[in-house]
């Protein structure tokens, strides 16, 4: 069965309950955006679904059961610009033909996926996002991921990663890093350096040792510091009081030790995330950006008529960060995210009394300090949280 749209340029069904495979000849000539995503599409994704539609710079296949080669062997040079696999089966080496040198973002998380992240990488300069968590993704990242010199978000969470985090990442203009329950490992000074726009750093769950070091201080927009479960050791090193932007802190399950410090009643909760943030890609022109948003902004009328248009049409990058609570794990993301900050020293091996400073602290949903061995009374000034 074929399906052909010879003029039609804008086409969007997700969110249905669609099955069974993605026709052959989908696409029309002139079609620019597809969505497909949130149903229950099943099998191959159709060679000519790409090279049908040469004008195609946006393709949503996510949350469906697609399977099997994403593109043909033959598929070339291309204007896709964003492209979303996310919530599929695919399985296998990532394919080369799926770094298109024009993409802006790539999302192939939550896949079965496996073996390296191929160093061809390296030519997808114009990389914004690059999000492959939840896969089986094995051995060290490369460091031609240090050619991305736009990249934005870098999420490879949940996968089998190991080895060290190359030390060229700080020179990149990364916002959010997201390397959580891999197996990687070092020190954490070649990590925590140069970093100016940096607003969530989650390395939990890896191998990571030694002291967090005295650089943070200069991580100064950052918002999450998640460095939970790992093997740090030494005193919580008083620069991390600099970062007046912080509204979640966990550096539980590690080896720190000393005393609590006093100015950590200097940290509240920040009310400016970068959840979803249209003007920050906005500001970064790449022509197939452009390209989109003009796009878009041609046809709004038309489809705010009809009532299509839709904020997530846009980018859908947004920042998630779990925190533990009462032993319970939750994941904040979107406006809740805004208003959650917490700190989770807890499981450490951190002496001396509580400082009564803490107890400036009195918008704090969240304070962990159990499982270490603090002694003396509880301040007074608890009584204001």
């Amino acid at each position: 069965m074929s399906l052909a749209f010879p003029k039609l340029t804008f086409l969007n069904m997700s969110q249905n309950y669609l099955e069974g495979p993605i026709p052959s000849k989908f696409c029309g000539t002139h079609l620019e955006f597809l969505d497909i995503s949130v149903n229950f599409l099943s099998g191959e994704v159709p060679s000519d679904l790409p090279i049908g539609s040469p004008q195609l710079f946006y393709l949503r296949l996510s949350n469906n059961k697609l399977k099997g080669k994403i593109f043909s062997e033959e598929f070339g040079p291309h204007i896709l610009s964003f492209l979303y696999l996310n919530d599929n089966n695919f399985e296998g080496p990532l394919p080369r033909n799926i770094f298109l040198r024009s993409l802006i973002v790539l999302d192939a998380s939550r896949n079965n996926f496996t073996g390296e992240i191929p160093r061809w990488i390296r030519d997808n300069t114009r990389l914004l996002q690059l999000d492959l968590s939840k896969n089986h993704l094995e051995s060290s990242i490369p460091a031609e991921i240090c050619n991305l010199k736009l990249i934005q978000v870098l999420a490879i969470s949940e996968n089998r990663l190991s080895g060290f985090i190359p030390s060229c990442v700080s020179s990149l203009p990364l916002e959010h890093i997201h390397l959580e329950k891999n197996q990687l490992g070092g020190e954490l000074g070649h990590v925590l350096f140069n970093f100016s726009s940096l607003i969530t750093l989650d390395l939990r769950y890896n191998n990571f040792t030694g002291n967090i070091p005295h650089t943070i201080g200069s991580l100064n927009t950052l918002n999450y510091l998640l460095l939970s479960n790992n093997q740090l050791e030494g005193q919580i090193p008083t620069q991390i009081c600099m970062l007046n932007k912080l509204s979640i802190v966990d550096l539980s399950f590690n080896k720190l030790y000393g005393p609590l410090l006093p100015c950590l009643s200097n940290l509240t909760q920040a009310k400016n995330d970068a959840h979803i943030r249209v003007a920050n890609y906005a500001s970064i022109y790449r022509d197939s950006l452009l390209t989109f948003l003009g796009w878009i902004s041609s046809k709004r009328h038309y489809y705010n008529h009809h009532g299509l248009i839709t904020t997530s049409f846009y980018m859908d990058v947004e920042t998630q960060v779990q925190f533990s609570t009462k032993r319970n794990s939750y994941t904040y993301k979107r406006s809740i995210l805004e208003y959650m900050s917490g700190i989770d020293l807890s499981s450490n091996r951190l002496t001396g009394e509580i400082p009564a400073e803490l107890g400036k602290m009195s918008n704090i949903p969240s304070l962990n300090l159990s499982h270490n061995h603090l002694i003396g009374r509880i301040p007074n000034t608890f009584s204001n949280l």
